[in-house]
């Protein structure tokens, strides 16, 4: 199941500028750009041999695994072969402690927060917020001015 949200295409100046950083809450992290871009951030070791074709490299730091693979372009059309030599990578970086967990960390996470937001409405705080939530949202004065606020 891929977790990538299918973003806009950016502009052609975008593309070929900028490094796209895609972020999985606590899952991973992605950047996406040229070698160069890559290499000047910092973000591959110095002496990495870079694959070729549609293959991959990884490798481990002391907190991290990291992937390198090539990726199809944004706004490319066709199969791989038509990009497979382009300079255009994606380097994944997850945490190592995470390895071979899947999905399970981040859902026990959400799960979590849940429950300590289900406990906290019970709460004397958690009923006093409500009550002015509720205030708020039948003050129709302040709706009007949160709408003039927000959309002009």
């Amino acid at each position: 199941m891929s977790t990538r949200i299918p973003y806009p295409v950016p502009a052609a100046d975008v593309i070929a500028s900028d490094l796209i950083v895609e972020i999985v809450p606590r899952e991973s992290v992605e950047w996406i750009g040229t070698k160069a871009q890559l290499i000047e951030e910092g973000l591959v070791p110095a002496d990495l041999v870079w694959p070729d074709r549609d293959r991959w490299v990884g490798w481990n730091t002391p907190a991290f695994e990291c992937w390198l693979r090539r990726t199809k372009p944004p706004g490319m059309r066709g199969p791989k072969r038509i990009w497979f030599d382009v300079d255009w990578w994606a380097l994944r970086r997850s945490l190592l402690a995470d390895r071979g967990k899947g999905h399970w960390p981040a859902a026990i996470y959400e799960k979590e927060c849940e429950l300590r937001q289900l406990i906290w409405r019970q709460t004397e705080a958690g009923r006093r917020f409500a009550m002015q939530w509720h205030k708020a949202r039948a003050d129709t004065r302040f709706q009007s001015f949160k709408h003039r606020v927000i959309f002009g």
